[in-house]
């Protein structure tokens, strides 16, 4: 894969399987392991219980979050 021309995308989707307190504690450890380059773009899809403490745990870091509630 030429990376000039392409990025590669880490999602990661998990559904109803987690609380938003255990988002929180996800999303902490999430960032103490991302890569430090900007090779690759991560995704998550998260439910709708979990949205609030998804964004509010992810603002410092480049990790996007997805939802079907998230605007376009």
């Amino acid at each position: 894969m030429n990376r000039k021309y392409r990025k590669t995308v880490i999602a990661g989707n998990w559904k109803m399987n987690k609380t938003p307190s255990e988002t929180k504690e996800f999303m902490s450890q999430l960032k103490a392991i991302m890569p430090k380059g900007r090779w690759c773009d991560i995704a998550l899809c998260v439910p709708a219980v979990c949205i609030p403490a998804a964004y509010s745990s992810s603002s410092s870091s480049s990790v996007r979050i997805y939802s079907p509630f998230s605007p376009s």
